[in-house]
Order: structure tokens, then sequence, then C-alpha cells
């Protein structure tokens, strides 16, 4: 039996104790103070309840949010030595054969992503950077970098919306880089601001192309995002969506 349940249970033999001799006194002494003798253990119970549960129930719930972000905290380690661990042994079989012209690929991939990793780490929130860093670990074909302007707009109850809302557009990416088999970076911008989010998105890869863009373009269009700029730099695609887009997007 817990903590908890034993002390109901104490408090239901105390309050039948009372509630008994409050019946026996109220058969003896009138029906008024019988009602006040009531009221006062009505009174009682509830102090009890919230003097004695409700803090033990509290701290508990705060005990199993510690071991839920121990978890979290666990997992993307694993999945962070995993990714590693795979460019050590890219680079050991490198090295084993002497092919010394391959060894800048896995190097440089290990400090792109330790970049990306350490940009998302300092994102605003707790479960924001947690989820984009478990995403990238997960090996997708779409490397989505992220930067929150006006900070002092960020609102920690906005954060799981945030969420929801990135997660929407990423998945749109992935699903699209999947489709055609091309490797994209996104580096987004996002802007809060009265309830809304406005971003820019800068896309990138070497195979990114105008099919992809364009495909990119039609997919929000579809989900009710509207496109209001498209410019180039280079070979970077930047597109802006305005302020009509939500964080609550589904």
């Amino acid at each position: 039996m817990s903590r908890v349940s034993k002390k109901i249970r104490y408090i239901s033999l105390l309050q039948a104790w009372i509630a008994g001799g409050i019946l026996l006194f109220g058969f003896l002494g009138g029906h008024f103070l019988w009602l006040a003798a009531v009221l006062c253990v009505a009174v009682f119970s509830i102090a009890i309840w919230a003097g004695l549960i409700l803090p033990e129930e509290a701290e508990e719930e705060m005990v199993r949010q510690k071991l839920k972000s121990h978890k979290q905290s666990l997992e993307m380690l694993s999945h962070y030595r995993h990714d590693v661990m795979n460019q050590i042994q890219l680079l050991k079989g490198y090295l084993q054969l002497q092919i010394y012209d391959r060894l800048q690929a896995p190097i440089q991939k290990l400090v792109n992503d330790a970049q990306r990793h350490s940009v998302l780490s300092n994102l605003p929130g707790n479960e924001l950077p947690y989820v984009l860093i478990k995403r990238e670990l997960a090996a997708p074909m779409l490397h989505l970098q992220l930067e929150i302007e006006d900070k002092e707009n960020w609102k920690e109850h906005l954060e799981q919306e945030i969420v929801t809302f990135i997660n929407y557009l990423s998945a749109i990416g992935e699903n699209l880089s999947q489709d055609l088999g091309i490797i994209a970076e996104w580096n987004m911008k996002l802007r809060l601001s009265g309830g809304a989010a406005s971003i820019t998105l800068a896309v990138l890869g070497e195979h990114v192309n105008n099919t992809y863009i364009a495909e990119l373009i039609e997919e929000f269009g579809r989900k009710g995002l509207t496109l209001l700029e498209q410019t180039a730099e280079g070979q970077t695609h930047i597109l802006s969506f305005g302020s009509q887009v939500k964080p609550n997007v589904r």
C-alpha cells in the first residue's frame, strides 16, 4: 500500500470516528448544533486532503517528470553514440585501407552535425530542442536548422504548439525528400508575434532543384500555407510565409 493510500485510510478512520461522535452529539444536542458540526467535519476533511494528500501527489508527479526527462536524455545519448560510432567506423575503415581522399566527407559530417546540434540545443524551451535533436539523430534526408527570432515573444505555454508546428512542416519536407530521393537542408527562421508565426525558409542541397521547390510550395499550399515571397541566392532557394501561419497548424 502506498503512503498516499495509507493516509487516505487513516483519514477515513478518523472521519468515521468523528462522524460517529457528531451523530451521537447531534441526537443529544439538537439539530442546529448537529448541522454546524457536520460542516466543521467537511472543512476539516478538506484541510486534511489539501495539507497531506495534494502535496505528496504533486511531489510524485515531479518525480515522474524527472524520470521521464532522464529517460529522454538516455535515449538521445544512445542515438548520438550510434551515429558517431558509424562515422568513426567509416573513418577507421578508410584509414586501414589507406583511402585518405575519402576521409574528408565523414569528418565534415561530424563537424556539421555537432554545429547543428549545438544550435538546436540552445533553442528556448525544453521539449523543442529535444525533439529536433532526436529527429536529427534519426538520420533523416531532411536536415533542419531552426532559429527563433524575437525570443522575447517566446511563451512557455505555446511550446507544444510550436513543436507540433515544426514537426508538421518538417514531415512535409522529409516525405518530399524521400519521394524524390533528394537530401536537403532547411535553415528556418521562425518569428513569433501575437500568437502567430511567420517563417523564412532557406532551402539548399546539392540536388535541390526547381521541381523540389515547386512541389514543396504546392504541399505547403495544400495545408493552407501561402507563399508570400520567393527569391534565390546562388543555389539557395528562399521562401517566405507570412504571419497568417499559426503555430497550432495540424
